[in-house]
Parts: C-alpha cells; sequence; structure tokens
C-alpha cells in the first residue's frame, strides 16, 4: 500500500514539474507576442498623435498669419 502511494505521488510530481515547465515556457511565449502587439499599437497611436499635433500646429500657424495686422 505504501509503495502504491508513493508511486502516486511520484506521479503527481512529474505532472506537477511538467505543467510548470510547460506553463512558463508557454507564458513566455504568448508573453513575447503581447509585447509585440502593445509596441505595434503604442507606434500606432504615437505617429496618429504626431500627426494630429502637426496639423494643429500648422492650423496655430495660419491663424495667427491670417490675423495678423499688415
Amino acid at each position: 500500500m505504501t509503495a502504491l502511494f508513493g508511486e502516486i505521488f511520484g506521479c503527481l510530481l512529474v505532472a506537477a514539474l511538467l505543467g510548470f515547465v510547460f506553463g512558463w515556457w508557454l507564458r513566455g511565449a504568448l508573453g513575447k507576442n503581447q509585447i509585440a502587439r502593445l509596441e505595434k499599437t503604442w507606434r500606432i497611436n504615437l505617429e496618429s498623435t504626431r500627426k494630429e499635433l502637426d496639423a494643429l500646429k500648422k492650423k496655430e500657424s495660419e491663424s495667427q498669419n491670417v490675423s495678423a495686422p499688415p
């Protein structure tokens, strides 16, 4: 009976270790993909914001030139 408990415990320990290793590997693989997606999203948002800022600066510059007295 003790041998059976030892065998069950050993199998559970091996299964836990395999699950831990596989989970750790999977987390790393998916994490890198998620980081790449977030960087891409941030780059798109940054570029959009820069374009919007440039357009607003141009609009402000044009409005100051129009309203300036000759």
